[in-house]
């Protein structure tokens, strides 16, 4: 079968397009393919709200007690990472990433943050800390989620829910993070 990246001629897709349809067991409508492709965008857009959301809410809970934090992007090992706030934020010293999560994509989100861990201590910062705020019917599983991301990676800090964000500001003193109180 010929690339179907670069096939401009519509009649190299034919085959392909052939073997799709024997698969799918009812035909297509294209009022179904509309809506599909529209509840898709919808949950995308929902969860790019709800990531922001906590992001902010986490930075803004660091920067209460922490004026000098936010965003940072660490260019190190020629890869360009986004810190979703960092501490303090010209120079980071902690690196705190933040996520909402629920049970189904846990496993892939602590593998995330595992390798985001190994690029951040690899790039100079000293702490990275975990923000992974699981939604209220999985409050009752929070040290098993706990002891995953620590069996998996050795971070920092893992918070789970919005009322331990006040771990932030005991940690940064105890660790001497510039600029905290």
């Amino acid at each position: 079968m010929c690339s179907l990246r670069r096939a401009r001629d519509r009649e190299k897709f034919r085959p392909f397009a052939e073997v799709v349809r024997s698969l799918l067991a009812h035909p297509l409508r294209l009022e179904t393919v509309l809506y599909k492709f529209y509840k898709n965008w919808e949950e995308h857009q929902r969860r790019h709200w709800r990531g922001r959301r906590a992001e902010n809410e986490v930075c803004t809970a660091v920067k209460a007690r922490c004026g000098n934090a936010g965003k940072y992007v660490l260019l190190c090992c020629g890869k360009r990472r986004e810190i979703d706030c960092a501490v303090p934020r010209d120079r980071p010293v902690v690196a705190i990433n933040v996520r909402v999560g629920v049970e189904e994509d846990s496993a892939k989100r602590i593998k995330e943050f595992a390798a985001e861990l190994k690029e951040a201590k690899e790039c100079g910062v000293k702490y990275f800390i975990v923000a992974y705020l699981v939604p209220e019917h999985e409050k009752g599983r929070l040290e098993e989620i706990r002891a995953e991301f620590l069996e998996e990676a050795p971070f920092d800090l893992v918070v789970l829910t919005s009322e331990e964000l006040g771990l932030f500001a005991e940690r940064l003193r105890e660790w001497g993070v510039p600029g905290c109180v």
